[in-house]
């Protein structure tokens, strides 16, 4: 808005500029009645104009507006490459609280077959055909497991905390579908793309106006 109204304050230059002037005098001496005071108050007006336009010879006028304009036309293009960013890094943290949702899944799902397979050897050991070795193998296993899943679950809460702040929203849990193992993954970007979507992008474009 700033770069706008710059914009249009150095068109105006353009046009002739006019300032108007008004004051008012009033003066009153000192009397010994109210009568004497009324008739020595005297009452002054002055107004007037000035005109004045500046002939753009040496085209400073239109430099100084493509100037502004090129200024406001970045300015633009910039509060454009925030909107770009801010989509981006919202996009960006949503698939990585999806990805974190699903590592989360898988390491729920491991630590489950871990306790079973504990279980599966604690009782071959008991019965007298294992040995300790492999239950602490096993349970060495289990308790590496564990201890990601506390991992993964604070850097899905900042994930999402994150996600939050970029959508405007108080820190929080972000409402969501559970995610399966099965999971289809997007297309990825095919090859051969022109070079002219590099025109598109709002930084190349606002640096273009001030060149």
């Amino acid at each position: 808005e700033e770069a706008r109204a710059r914009a249009g304050i150095a068109k105006s230059y353009y046009y002739p500029q006019v300032d108007g002037q008004v004051g008012v005098q009033i003066r009153g001496a000192s009397g010994d009645n109210n009568a004497e005071r009324d008739e020595s108050v005297t009452e002054n007006v002055a107004y007037g104009f000035n005109l004045s336009w500046e002939i753009d010879v040496f085209g400073k006028l239109r430099r100084q507006r493509e100037s502004a304009l090129a200024i406001a036309l970045a300015a633009e293009q910039n509060r454009r490459a925030v909107l770009v960013t801010l989509i981006g890094d919202a996009a960006s943290t949503y698939f990585l609280l999806r990805e974190l949702d699903l590592q989360l899944e898988i390491a729920r799902r491991t630590l489950a077959l871990n306790d079973e397979t504990v279980t599966y050897f604690r009782n071959r050991l008991d019965g007298g055909v294992s040995n300790r070795l492999e239950l602490d193998r096993i349970v060495a296993n289990r308790a590496q497991t564990a201890a990601q899943i506390p991992d993964l679950e604070r850097q899905r809460a900042y994930a999402e905390n994150w996600l939050s702040f970029l959508l405007g929203r108080s820190p929080g849990p972000i409402t969501r579908q559970a995610l399966s193992l099965g999971e289809t993954l997007p297309p990825p970007i095919p090859a051969g793309l022109p070079a002219a979507l590099l025109e598109r992008r709002p930084d190349v474009a606002g640096a273009e106006q001030l060149l």
